[in-house]
């Protein structure tokens, strides 16, 4: 439903309130009344067709089904009286808010084929209660976009042959009173001769023929009118018009509203609108944290949907944001685009602040039929990195602070699994390539010393860190391993360690007898010295700590 200002601004219509009652069907019973107030909701009125859209229409600027419908129960009903029940069930009639028009035509013997209709003075929209207009001047009138009229039932109509003249649902317009002076527009091609045809285009203003005076009549909503086309020259095409109620029941556009979500389909982004963001096979939508990330998704329904962006927690850094309003992009079925970006402020904050990027959820619920479906959009994390164990290896590597400690020799190595994302190069062609693999880079280092092994093209490899002994102890420096298909990356800090053990302290000595000693500078070259009673069983022990202690 849409409503128009009185500048003439027209907009979607959204603020809908019950009314509400705090004692329903009790005396103390104080009762909000709703929004809107009858007056202002019998403004409302259908999405308006766009004039602009004549010079270039596409299918979204036609008339076509699923067609507008509206209905009214005129008998008053009290809501505060539940003396009978406390719920009320109520019927009542839909009506079409728009005209047909059918048309009967055997290209053959008229030697026009009609290719393209439309209709000039015309109404670009109706409002639902009552169904009535909404334009109440001449300035108001539009000429319609054209709708392609097929050739496959301007045949003669033969029923062994399966060939019919009649084209049901040609043409669709919004009601027009008589005052309006509508014509219809019907454009073709006309056979000159067996060989020769050229472009035709003729008016059929509404109105009825009697002793030759033309008197205009309303195209009226909910109603059928046949139009058969007799005979055409190159100026003028004769043509019989019949009116009737719009009361079958017959299927003329097939058309299967979209009430339910598929909980099991994923969602396909598009392409257009979707930068470093790719759908996992459980259905997620991981979403490189980058300012210039984005995605976006197509949604079907017969209705505007509900949407909303959810965070676990209310603390959570808001990282992905709605990317505008959404656009409807094929009126026909209600195809609606949904955007959401990274929001580029949010995410420098929570990444200066060393902040978790929280799992969000897109929520989507159809009011028409009650089903939601719900869309879990991750953070894209780099590759996995675990520890290699080597014999006779003694650095190591803390898988939960990602840092690998070195020793500060020359020639020292630490291997370190990398596991990488797989993704399809087309997400369009499942059966199509992939990529996968991971890179590393060395640029942030520092003063460590430390190289890397080759890119690694597969899946899962490893990698080897070696130090050239340049460096000192405590240096520290960093190695990212970056994922080719998601560009994700996975940051391990090194850390040098000193190889050196624990210097002696006479406190590391046990002598087993008073006279055995131990001095830290008698030896050669004032190396410790150890003394001994030369008798048999005499012993001593020192304590040496090695550099992990």
């Amino acid at each position: 439903m849409y409503t128009t200002a009185d500048d003439g601004t027209t907009t979607q219509y959204t603020d809908f309130k019950s009314l509400i009652q705090t004692a329903p069907g009790q005396a103390d019973n104080q009762i909000t009344t709703g929004i809107p107030k009858e007056a202002d909701f019998k403004k409302l009125h259908i999405k308006l067709i766009d004039p602009a859209a004549t010079a270039d229409p596409t299918e979204n600027d036609v008339l076509a089904s699923p067609l507008p419908m509206s209905g009214a129960y005129t008998t008053p009903l009290d809501l505060t009286d539940f003396g009978s029940s406390a719920r009320t069930q109520i019927s009542f009639k839909l009506s079409r808010m728009v005209a047909r028009f059918d048309i009967v035509n055997d290209a053959t013997k008229s030697k026009f084929t009609l290719e393209k209709m439309s209709m000039g003075k015309g109404q670009k929209g109706a409002k639902f209660f009552p169904i009535e207009t909404v334009g109440t001047k001449e300035a108001d009138l539009i000429t319609y976009p054209e709708r392609e009229v097929l050739p496959d039932t301007q045949k003669a109509l033969d029923e062994v042959a399966g060939t019919t003249n009649l084209t049901k649902g040609a043409f669709y317009a919004f009601p027009s009173p008589k005052d309006d002076h509508g014509y219809l527009m019907l454009k073709g091609k006309y056979a000159v001769n067996q060989t020769e045809s050229k472009d035709v285009s003729y008016q059929i203003p509404f109105q009825q023929m009697v002793n030759g005076i033309g008197t205009y009549i309303e195209v009226a909503y909910n109603h059928r009118y046949t139009i058969t086309i007799t005979k055409a020259d190159t100026y003028h095409l004769d043509v019989d018009l019949k009116v009737a109620d719009w009361d079958d029941k017959e299927v003329i556009d097939p058309y299967e509203p979209d009430n339910d979500f598929d909980r099991t389909e994923n969602v396909v982004l598009d392409a257009a609108n979707s930068t470093t963001s790719y759908v996992l096979d459980n259905g997620q939508i991981s979403v490189l944290p980058d300012a210039a990330s984005k995605f976006a998704f197509t949604m079907g329904s017969n209705t505007n949907l509900t949407h909303e962006v959810i965070y676990k927690s209310e603390t959570a850094a808001k990282w992905v944001i709605q990317d505008g309003e959404p656009v409807v992009t094929k009126a026909s079925s209600q195809e609606t685009l949904y955007k959401f970006k990274v929001d580029a402020t949010v995410l420098a904050a929570a990444q200066a602040n060393g902040d978790k990027l929280e799992d969000v959820t897109i929520r989507l619920i159809n009011p028409a039929s009650g089903s939601r479906k719900e869309i879990k959009v991750i953070a894209t994390q780099g590759p996995a990195v675990a520890f290699v164990a080597q014999d006779d290896n003694y650095n190591t590597f803390d898988a939960a602070k990602l840092t690998a400690y070195i020793y500060n020799i020359a020639n020292q190595t630490i291997k370190l699994k990398v596991d990488a994302e797989t993704r399809l190069v087309d997400p369009a062609n499942p059966e199509g390539a992939t990529t996968t693999g991971s890179m590393v880079s060395i640029t942030n280092v520092g003063s460590t010393g430390v190289t890397a092994s080759a890119n690694v093209a597969e899946a899962s490899g490893e990698y080897t860190l070696t130090t050239d002994g340049t460096g000192s102890a405590g240096n520290e420096g960093t190695v990212d391993f970056a994922s080719v298909a998601s560009t994700a990356k996975t940051t391990v800090k090194v850390v040098l360690k000193d190889p050196a053990m624990k210097a002696l302290t006479a406190g590391d000595f046990t002598g087993g007898r008073t006279d055995n000693t131990f001095s830290l500078t008698a030896g050669a070259g004032s190396s410790p010295q150890v003394s001994l009673v030369g008798v048999a069983n005499n012993s001593f022990t020192l304590s040496v700590v090695s550099p992990e202690a």
